[in-house]
């Protein structure tokens, strides 16, 4: 993750964002983690997995790239480097 947040920090003003999604974990957790590590962008608790399912999650990390139209664009499996990110922009 702190791949993401560096990727995030240098490109937030071209409108790309960062939201970390945690499956089964309680918000306090998530909230903890993201405050210790201090990473930049925020963190949302699928409490239920519901969000997981519904993505077709079969896999911890999974990234998803996701356009302002609300479309996939791709879907990148495991530990994300910087550079690996920045191929995909």
């Amino acid at each position: 993750m702190p791949h993401l947040d560096e990727f995030h920090q240098a490109n937030e003003s071209n409108d790309f964002v960062v939201i970390a999604v945690s499956a089964m974990e309680d918000m306090n957790t998530v909230k903890q983690y993201i405050e210790k590590e201090g990473y930049s962008f925020p963190g949302l608790v699928d409490k239920d997995a519901a969000i997981a399912y519904q993505y077709q999650v079969r896999y911890t990390p999974t990234t998803y790239l996701i356009n302002k139209e609300g479309t996939i664009v791709d879907v990148l499996i495991g530990p994300l480097d910087f550079s690996a990110l920045k191929e995909k922009f």
